[in-house]
């Protein structure tokens, strides 16, 4: 997944021309997942101290689980680098927003063939949309 000179690999193995490198990946301050992994915090560890030693490795294991899988999930700026320079087949949106302001905002990054789905609690909103 190394930028060449002339953009980045896309999943396909091709690269893209005007796709600026990717930026460093940064979780919870860290820039590695080992760093991730050293930091235990002060209360955590506290709690590890009054554990068996069964428990304590499992309280470890679940916690670096809990921390791959953090680190794996797309971070905000890595899904907006995404969305800025690759544009999307389908689209679904799900949340709090308004789903008019939600599905105007996110149009731009939709393929002119692409599909979309909008869920909302109320079905008032996805009205507004028709």
């Amino acid at each position: 997944e190394g930028a060449e000179a002339a953009g980045e690999s896309n999943a396909n193995g091709s690269e893209e021309a005007g796709v600026p490198p990717p930026f460093e990946k940064v979780v919870n301050g860290h820039k590695t997942m080992e760093a991730l992994l050293a930091e235990i915090p002060p209360t955590f560890q506290a709690t590890l101290d009054k554990m068996e030693p069964e428990k304590r490795e499992e309280a470890l294991r679940r916690r670096r689980e809990k921390l791959e899988r953090l680190w794996r999930k797309p971070t905000v700026d890595e899904t907006r680098h995404f969305l800025r320079y690759h544009l999307v087949d389908n689209l679904v949106i799900a949340g709090r927003i308004h789903p008019a302001q939600a599905f105007w905002a996110a149009v731009p990054f939709l393929k002119p063939s692409g599909t979309f789905a909008i869920f909302c609690e109320a079905s008032e909103p996805l009205v507004e949309l028709n």
